[in-house]
């Protein structure tokens, strides 16, 4: 079987990487000189910057989740280092954990204890009969309080980076149960940056005869009757054409509109509503310290936010050299501060939040970086928001697969676009046999 696989990103590596491990030779082109999509990391002023904020599952010192078990599978586990704790918020001028509830009065955590082996004894396939539940309506099922609302509001803007309000109650259970039973928390690539994993995907890859070309991108996808006919790929000045029997495509659903016209009207208007329901942008800052002032490796909430009720998004520092020795020079420190806005002001707003928790960092910048993260269009005006926004897509073409963000998965951050590789190589394997 000739599987050409679109896009580098997280999903069509792992999709790639399944079908190798059954037995077939993929072809994944990307169009970039990098693989990673947004899971990658990139030099600048002799460190080594992610392209925003990641983290992974972590298991027994390595990749852990849906990754980790292709990973594992291909022979190229990546090893951890794990945060702990973690998730941390700044308040009072303390940086404490909210680990074991204890960012609640100690008389609740009993009580939000008992919710969370409530979800943990949800049969994982009932989760889906919450996803048009938002967490916020499944809480006030169960209490009236206050501060236990608030909690639930930083729990799923954590878990799946949406608010309570909005949140999908399914999505945020199963979130919860995959980090609970197949993994010990989350982790930081002990070497290098998040793009490692990216890079561990494609040796497994072509290891196994497999083939990943960067720099090359797709230019034309023929259609005859109800399947892809053709690919034709543009590599160093040079054209290249590939007859294929299964193509997957890995960049938002929507961008196939820009090969492929010959769609049905309800699936063309379908995904063209996808386009601008987003969750972002963002702006990453990137803080050079001349020495160390972070000495906690965890996801640190800011000021602004820290009390769970404010206005508005997380803003979020971590230091991927609490982690690693590769990513910044001998003595000096990277620091992360992502901020949930752009324009002028986020750059210097983010360097007051890093001064303000870590005083007298100011005379230790030695530089700062920061870049816009573009929009992440999904399934949903948010990939965690409650079920009733979802927009259900599958292709009209028989040889034609859709995987990544944008495509039917569950888990946070690099697990949904895996998960989604699952479901995708299940449908091509039941297809062809």
């Amino acid at each position: 079987m000739s599987v050409i696989v679109i896009g580098s990103g997280i999903g069509g590596l792992c999709a790639a990487s399944l079908l190798s491990l059954s037995g077939e030779k993929p072809l994944v082109l990307e169009k970039e000189t990098y693989v990673g999509g947004r899971a990658t990391s990139f030099p600048v002023k002799g460190c080594l910057l992610d392209y925003g904020w990641h983290a992974s599952y972590y298991s027994s010192g390595h990749v852990g989740g849906t990754v980790g078990e292709i990973l594992q599978q291909l022979r190229q586990p990546v090893n951890l280092k794990k945060l702990d704790p973690p998730l941390s918020q700044y308040r009072q001028g303390v940086i404490e954990s909210v680990v074991g509830f204890r960012h609640v009065p100690p008389e609740l955590r009993p009580v939000l204890m008992k919710f969370a082996a409530d979800i943990r004894k949800i049969p994982y396939e009932e989760t889906y009969t919450y996803d048009d539940m938002t967490v916020l309506e499944w809480a006030r099922e169960k209490t009236d309080d206050p501060v236990l609302l608030k909690h639930f509001n930083l729990s799923s803007y954590f878990a799946i980076t949406a608010k309570a309000d909005k949140a999908s109650a399914g999505e945020y259970f199963r979130v919860l149960q995959i980090a609970t039973s197949m993994c010990q928390g989350l982790g930081y690539p002990a070497a290098g940056g998040i793009r490692t994993i990216a890079d561990s995907l494609v040796r497994g890859i072509e290891s196994l005869k497999g083939q990943v070309i960067t720099g090359a991108e797709v230019v034309e996808m023929d259609v005859d009757g109800e399947r892809v006919s053709k690919v034709l790929y543009e590599k160093d000045g040079e054209l290249q054409e590939i007859v294929p029997d299964t193509v997957i495509f890995n960049p938002p659903v929507y961008s196939i509109l820009d090969y492929i016209t010959e769609f049905p009207s309800e699936f063309s208007k379908r995904v063209k509503a996808m386009k601008g329901n987003h969750t972002g942008p963002s702006t990453q800052v990137y803080v050079c310290l001349t020495r160390p002032f972070v000495n906690i490796p965890s996801l640190v909430l800011l000021p602004e936010d820290a009390d769970m009720w404010q206005p508005g998004e997380h803003c979020a520092l971590f230091s991927p050299s609490t982690c690693s020795s590769e990513v910044a020079p001998p003595g000096n420190q990277l620091v992360l501060i992502a901020v949930p806005y752009t324009g002028r002001s986020a750059e210097s707003h983010a360097v007051d939040l890093l001064k303000e928790a870590f005083p007298g960092a100011g005379p230790c910048i030695k530089w700062v970086h920061s870049f816009e993260t573009p929009v992440v269009d999904g399934l949903a005006k948010h990939v965690g928001w409650v079920g009733r926004h979802k927009v259900p897509v599958s292709s009209p073409l028989e040889n034609l697969y859709f995987v990544g963000d944008t495509v039917e998965g569950t888990g946070p951050g690099m697990e949904l676009p895996a998960d989604s590789a699952q479901r995708c190589v299940y449908q091509i394997q039941r297809g062809s046999s």
